[in-house]
């Protein structure tokens, strides 16, 4: 199992959403990610092979990156975004 650990980035938009469903929908992430840091639909970043992404909600309204250590079995979360086209996605 990997210890997941959010980065400063990511905990200051944690606390951004804390109590909300959509804090919830990140938990959930994380826990996924503790179980298998590359679940299926995750991705890997073109500019960083270190880089990975995955998307979280409904609509996929979350953009969370992240890199992998597998030697000490952690999971950096760097980021956690609004997904950029969701802007211009009508539903």
């Amino acid at each position: 199992m990997y210890d997941v650990r959010p980065l400063r980035r990511a905990i200051k938009r944690l606390e951004e959403i804390q109590s909300t469903r959509d804090e919830e929908i990140i938990q959930a992430v994380f826990s996924q990610l503790a179980l298998n840091p590359r679940p299926k639909g995750y991705w890997d970043c073109e500019e960083d092979e270190e880089a990975k992404y995955i998307y979280a909600g409904g609509n996929r309204e979350w953009m969370i990156s992240y890199e992998i250590d597998d030697e000490d079995q952690v999971v950096y979360v760097h980021s956690i975004d609004p997904r950029p086209s969701m802007v211009f996605d009508p539903r």
